[in-house]
């Protein structure tokens, strides 16, 4: 989601899950760059589309509310897999 929003703002977007909690770390660290680093590992994201083009959800067409909608499962599916893993953590 990071790297999404970078890209489609600045063009370049750089994220880095430095701690994570679901892998045991004390915390959630996360670095994201806007430019190009390279001191760092991390999953890039580049030159991502807005869509859609216009913004205007009222003038949205079909195809691109499913489009929406099919990423936000997918981010429920996500935050889903990651509450299980703290579950498993717990035990």
């Amino acid at each position: 989601m990071f790297g999404g929003i970078a890209a489609r703002k600045f063009g370049y977007g750089k994220v880095s899950l430095r701690q994570r909690i679901a892998l045991g770390h004390p915390m959630c660290e996360v670095a994201i760059y806007f430019t190009k680093h390279s001191e760092e590992n991390g999953d890039v994201y580049e030159d991502l589309p807005i869509t859609p083009s216009y913004g205007n959800p009222f003038n949205w067409e079909e195809e691109t509310i499913h489009m929406l909608n099919q990423e936000l499962r997918r981010s429920d599916e996500m935050i889903e897999t990651l509450l299980a893993e703290l579950e498993e953590l717990r035990k």
